[in-house]
């Protein structure tokens, strides 16, 4: 016996389509971590690089910043 909601979609599939979507949600979510993670390990090595040399990080960052805030550390 499948229970039917909204009409004609039976319980059991829209179920399936709810975990599916699940499913690919949590694999887009974490192919973004992923990239994420890679982003900041690269921006912590072009940082760790700069610092040794001597630049003046902050003020190589600074276009990044939003509204030209300062760096907080």
């Amino acid at each position: 016996m499948q229970l039917e909601v909204s009409g004609s979609v039976p319980l059991k599939i829209q179920r399936k389509n709810q975990a599916d979507r699940i499913i690919e949600l949590e694999r887009q979510n974490a192919a973004l971590q992923a990239a994420l993670d890679h982003h900041i390990e690269q921006l912590c090595r072009v940082v760790a690089n700069a610092t040794a040399k001597g630049w003046d990080v902050d003020q190589l960052l600074q276009p990044l910043l939003p509204n030209n805030r300062n760096l907080t550390r």
